[in-house]
């Protein structure tokens, strides 16, 4: 299994305002070396059910609103080693009080 943490959000990263809660995202694996999935998600345990789903050898990707750490990041787990792009294309903000 591959972990990784990865910042989504802040403006060295992704020009994000800091107080993002959640992003929409595609995901892409390409390249994976066998079957597996992709869990992102934010903490430390990750999510009963996978954000994507890939076959050996093809580029597979999928759309996915993903919860974000309060420093921005977020954990990225593969099954199998793969080349991931995450291409953020919307955010979500806390609802002002």
């Amino acid at each position: 299994r591959h972990t990784r943490l990865r910042t989504v959000t802040g403006v060295q990263t992704c020009a994000l305002p800091i107080c993002v809660y959640g992003v929409s995202a595609n995901l892409a694996a390409v390249a994976p070396s066998a079957n597996g999935y992709l869990k992102v998600y934010p903490g430390i345990t990750p999510p009963p059910t996978a954000s994507l789903n890939f076959a050996a050898g093809k580029t597979v990707a999928n759309g996915a609103l993903i919860g974000v750490n309060p420093d921005g990041s977020a954990t990225a787990t593969m099954s199998q080693a793969s080349h991931l792009i995450i291409d953020v294309n919307g955010y979500f903000v806390k609802a002002p009080t």
